[in-house]
């Protein structure tokens, strides 16, 4: 139990690779809400760990999203021909809620991918959040909706065609309604190859942040995540 969970704020998501159970929640409300995550792995519980608000902001209706995202590549061909398929798989954490600054601020969402380790366990020390604004002209206009509480909710989901997470956000900054789709790439590196990312950067984005790139659908991609560069791509 937690003191001060905002009950509706409730969510529990499993890594159906390692059986760990997350559950995540909202603590507090105002310019004190915060966002909180804890851990079940192998009968031992980790956390509670604030990742989001208590630090002069405040941070509330958050969402996640548990995924694994499998990719195979061709490596060459064996004495027969036949091509060698190499697999990788990782396990994510998609994090997504809303962030003020005051109480007058209207605030704006914020998307996190976390990796999880191969025993489950939630890799924070990587995680550099990304605010979801800031990319006109992609997106679909909102008619100058009021900044209600009703368009505060980032939403998670799978797309059942192909297979990858998206966000949904309001930018109100802007007046948008906007979806970015998470497709993960692989990084081949002299000693390993990993998930990477290429993608497009944007003023207040940094250069690094989780393993995903996202394409604002139907949008380029917007934002590049681990240590590469990132490079422009548009979508057709």
């Amino acid at each position: 139990q937690s003191a001060a969970a905002i009950e509706s704020s409730l969510q529990v998501g499993v890594d159906e690779a390692t059986g760990a159970v997350y559950v995540l929640w909202q603590k507090w409300t105002g310019m004190d809400a915060r966002v909180r995550l804890a851990g079940y792995l192998d009968g031992t519980w980790l956390g509670p760990r604030t990742f989001a608000g208590g630090d002069g902001t405040a941070a509330s209706n958050p969402v996640m999203l548990i995924h694994r995202a499998v990719t195979e590549i061709v490596e060459g061909t064996d004495a027969d021909g036949q091509p060698i398929v190499a697999e990788f798989a990782s396990s994510f954490l998609h994090l997504a809620w809303w962030s003020q600054f005051s109480d007058d601020d209207p605030g704006l969402a914020v998307y996190a991918g976390v990796e999880l380790h191969t025993n489950g366990t939630p890799l924070f020390g990587e995680m550099e959040p990304v605010e979801l604004n800031d990319v006109l002209p992609y997106g679909f206009a909102c008619f100058e909706v009021e900044a209600g509480d009703n368009v505060r909710h980032p939403k998670l989901f799978i797309d059942p065609q192909s297979g990858n997470p998206h966000v949904f956000a309001t930018d109100l900054s802007n007046c948008l309604f906007q979806i970015y789709e998470l497709i993960p790439q692989i990084e081949e590196a002299a000693a390993a190859s990993r998930f990477s990312c290429i993608g497009i950067p944007r003023s207040k984005m940094p250069s690094t942040t989780s393993n995903w790139i996202s394409r604002a659908s139907p949008m380029p991609r917007s934002w590049c995540s681990t240590k590469v560069s990132a490079t422009s791509r548009r979508t057709s």
